[in-house]
């Protein structure tokens, strides 16, 4: 899974890197109905996944304007199974983070709490 890039400069760094991996194969996003929103829990509304940044700015999107909207988008193999999901403008790793983050302000209600 590649996660937690922003804007259309990073994604185009990505692109440069990950077609020297998989040359011939197409990244497409991943619709609705695809499996892998319905797997274990049927995702049937995505959003943008803010990073921790979220707690100290009060935005969803990170660097620029062209940090939204976010992407959830892959490349598969010849039987069409995703091999690489791609999560672009958002940050889903930090949402799988939890507490452990710590807020960088000390205006921040969890940076008092964790400092306390």
């Amino acid at each position: 899974m590649v996660d937690d890039f922003h804007s259309t400069f990073e994604w185009s760094v990505f692109l440069e890197g990950i077609t020297k991996v998989f040359p011939d194969r197409q990244i497409d996003d991943i619709p609705d109905s695809d499996p892998i929103f319905h797997t274990l829990y049927d995702l049937e509304r995505r959003f943008q996944v803010p990073g921790a940044q979220y707690l100290y700015s009060g935005r969803t999107y990170e660097k620029d304007e062209n940090g939204r909207p976010a992407h959830w988008r892959a490349i598969r193999d010849d039987q069409g199974r995703i091999i690489v999901a791609i999560c672009h403008n958002m940050d889903l790793g930090d949402a799988w983070s939890g507490p452990t983050i710590r807020a960088t302000t000390k205006s921040s209600p969890r940076w008092r709490t964790a400092s306390a």
